[in-house]
């Protein structure tokens, strides 16, 4: 009975260390708030207005979607995300498993699982939903939100939408249109940042 009492006690207390741990490294891994450059309007070679990339780092994306343990992983997320009750820090928890799987669709897309690509390309911009959502939330509770905040999420905005349209080039015809319909949401939360910056 002793023996039982003490394991269930150690796996309890090493669960607790792993989701303590967890969201201490997805705190790290959020990237600091990074200028965008300003739009290049010089000519290049061809004459066309030239654009920079926008400089946004993604997080590590961690385990894969083509991990056999990720749906521990996914377990993980949906336990934080039920743990957090502050709207402004669901903002920030949202946001990176946006960033995190759309970080998953470059690396997917690299090692040419293109179908699994777009479906977890398409989870994140659900996430960037819930972002705003819970921003939305966030201001009708008159919480005070940071503009740094309102920044880092429209530089990822521009980021997820320099990314998608890239991942779109790389992938086969039948997939582009899921993409499309990514491109489009994205269009959406771009728009919805901006009411909010008003």
């Amino acid at each position: 009975m002793k023996i039982r009492l003490l394991t269930c006690f150690l796996m309890s207390f090493f669960g607790f260390f792993l989701i303590i741990n967890s969201v201490a490294f997805a705190a790290a891994t959020t990237p600091l708030p990074s200028r965008i450059p300003t739009p290049d309007t010089s000519t290049g070679a061809t004459g066309t207005p030239q654009q920079q990339m926008v400089d946004y780092l993604l997080p590590y994306p961690g385990m894969l979607a083509d991990h056999p343990l990720y749906p521990l992983k996914l377990l993980r997320d949906r336990l934080l995300d039920f743990l957090i009750r502050d709207p402004v820090k669901r903002v920030e928890f949202n946001l990176l498993m946006a960033d995190k799987r759309l970080a998953m669709g470059i690396a997917l897309t690299e090692k040419g699982n293109h179908k699994l690509a777009e479906e977890t390309v398409s989870k994140g911009e659900k996430y960037f939903v819930l972002s705003l959502d819970e921003l939305q939330r966030a201001k009708e509770q008159n919480r005070d939100i940071h503009s740094s905040l309102l920044d880092r999420l429209a530089k990822s905005g521009t980021k997820h939408n320099e990314v998608v349209q890239n991942l779109k080039k790389q992938s086969p015809e039948d997939i582009q249109k899921g993409y499309d319909t990514s491109l489009s949401l994205i269009a959406e939360n771009r728009e919805r940042i901006v009411s909010f910056g008003r």
